[in-house]
């Protein structure tokens, strides 16, 4: 595994994603309730901290030390989908030595699972999908019918 330091404009895009989604609203709630828990007061604290773990990573990985840098933290929006693969990107840019022990680590891990099921909620599929099974009836008759298929399996031949 190799690691790399990840652009400014990585951390732009998912720092903007998170911070847009520190508002309480029904349709980003996954998102809200782990961003309701960001220790970091500002955008630029947040993607500042978010780069010095990914440099940690990388010094870890290596053992060679990486000069101080700093982002001007400049605002990119970006699809949801965009978002979650950013943060994976990241992720896996910094899962070395101690990092992915690291509470950030750990916050990040979060938010990607947020964003995750915020992706997939948003699919026409999953709104369209059952809540429940309403038809009992329908699942009973096709329980029987499937057991009867599996005796019907597991029945001998018999030769006339």
């Amino acid at each position: 595994m190799s690691s790399f330091i990840v652009t400014p404009e990585t951390i732009d895009n998912i720092v903007t994603f998170l911070w847009d989604h520190k508002s309480d609203n029904i349709d980003n709630y996954p998102i809200f309730h782990i961003m309701k828990k960001c220790p970091y007061k500002t955008p630029d604290e947040l993607a500042n901290a978010l780069l010095k773990m990914n440099i940690k990573a990388y010094e870890e990985r290596y053992g060679e030390k990486v000069a101080p840098r700093e982002i001007v933290y400049t605002p990119f929006r970006t699809s949801p989908e965009q978002a979650l693969k950013l943060m994976n990107y990241l992720l896996y840019q910094a899962a070395e030595g101690d990092v992915p022990n690291d509470p950030l680590y750990k916050f990040l891990e979060r938010a990607a699972e947020a964003t995750k099921n915020y992706i997939i909620e948003n699919l026409p599929a999953y709104q369209h999908a059952e809540w429940d099974i309403i038809d009992w009836e329908k699942v009973d008759r096709e329980r029987e019918k499937h057991k009867q298929e599996q005796r019907h399996k597991h029945r001998p031949e018999v030769m006339v």
